[in-house]
């Protein structure tokens, strides 16, 4: 079950001692508030959706909209607004997910990178997974490196799913034949993503 919902925070608040009530006449009495609305997941904020500001007077609890504030009010009330601003916090969420995609996107790379050079210099013993003619999954080891040939040993099984390759990535699960394929046709499969992670150990 998602918990989500919206809360409010106070952020400021201001009661000049020269403002006077024009409901009461009572100086000093006018306090200015400003407060921002967050949307939360879990109570994570996640970004600010809404800021509103209030004033009202503390001795008779008139409340003034800004188009029925005198000239000094609404001076202060502007002067608030400009000076009051939203917590990073209330960005934790947009700050969290942005760091995420970041961190996710870092790995891809550096992941694409690690199996590019593994295609580029095979080893004995690599383990390609790939997927099959029939859109299965299933792994060939290197056996052999010999110049530009790369000498493969295939699976003798294949899983529907792709993540279920580690159960068949034992000795006992691969061919007692094996065939070559270019180190340029490697390249070329993982390139199409037939190859689609390589295993060093």
């Amino acid at each position: 079950m998602i918990i989500y919902g919206w809360k409010e925070k106070h952020l400021k608040s201001n009661q000049p001692n020269h403002l006077v009530c024009p409901g009461c006449n009572t100086s000093g009495s006018i306090l200015l508030s400003r407060f921002s609305t967050y949307f939360h997941i879990f109570w994570l904020p996640i970004m600010p959706i809404g800021r509103r500001s209030s004033s009202i007077c503390q001795n008779c609890y008139l409340s003034f909209e800004p188009k029925e504030m005198s000239y000094d009010i609404k001076n202060e009330y502007n002067s608030l607004k400009n000076k009051t601003f939203i917590p990073i916090w209330q960005y934790s969420g947009i700050i969290l997910i942005a760091c995420l995609i970041s961190f996710f996107t870092y790995q891809n790379r550096k992941e694409y990178k690690t199996n590019s050079d593994y295609i580029a210099n095979p080893q004995v013993n690599d383990v390609y997974r790939y997927k099959t003619e029939s859109e299965n999954f299933s792994t060939l080891l290197v056996y052999m490196v010999i110049k530009d040939s790369v000498y493969v040993i295939p699976n003798k099984y294949e899983y529907s799913q792709m993540n279920d390759n580690e159960v068949i990535e034992s000795d006992s699960s691969y061919a007692d034949h094996y065939y070559s394929y270019s180190i340029d046709d490697i390249k070329s499969m993982y390139n199409q993503g037939i190859i689609y992670d390589i295993k060093r150990n």
